[in-house]
């Protein structure tokens, strides 16, 4: 398969996913996002890189390690480094992160199946199946984007180390692991 056809599918399926959500900016902060992101210290004063890695009770104001999330606090940190607690600002960061999915599920179905029709198909489905409204729509619910972003990445790294020469393989053996 050609490479613009990979690029085609990718593109279509992850505007149509931005398209879909794309009324989700309208939306606020709600339940669990005051204590995770909007009154949380650890996300409107960026204390470090470090700080998110060594310090789990910083995913919430609350002071309770429950949650072990660095990769997550460090976007939150980010988004509000750049957009306060604009809320628009902030969904629309999680619908570019749910189209990227869509996105990574296409190229990820086309090396499996090998199959440009039916990975599209599945990746238009994922882009407008309802129960990514939550993770979409709820702020603190971006750990969930993540991890399927990560997944499908080393899933995507761990058939390129199958289908790979020997060599190169153990490159891709070691990223998908790393993501993992």
């Amino acid at each position: 398969m050609k490479n613009y056809s990979k690029i085609a599918g990718f593109l279509i399926i992850f505007a149509l996913a931005f398209l879909i959500y794309l009324p989700a900016v309208k939306g606020t902060f709600h339940f669990d996002d005051f204590h995770h992101i909007v009154n949380n210290p650890a996300v409107s004063e960026y204390k470090g890189l470090w700080y998110y890695f060594s310090h789990p009770e910083s995913f919430s104001f609350l002071g309770k390690p429950t949650l072990y999330r660095p990769i997550t606090m460090l976007s939150f940190a980010f988004n509000y480094m750049l957009f306060n607690t604009r809320a628009s600002c902030w969904l629309i960061f999680n619908i570019l992160l749910h189209s990227l999915n869509c996105g990574l599920l296409f190229l990820l179905l086309l090396k499996w199946r090998r199959d440009f029709w039916q990975a599209l198909l599945a990746g238009l489905f994922w882009a407008g199946f309802a129960i990514f409204n939550q993770p979409i729509n709820y702020l603190s619910e971006r750990s969930t984007l993540f991890a399927v972003c990560f997944v499908l990445i080393a899933l995507i790294f761990d058939w390129d180390w199958v289908e790979k020469k020997k060599g190169i393989r153990e490159i891709y053996l070691f990223l998908a692991l790393v993501i993992f």
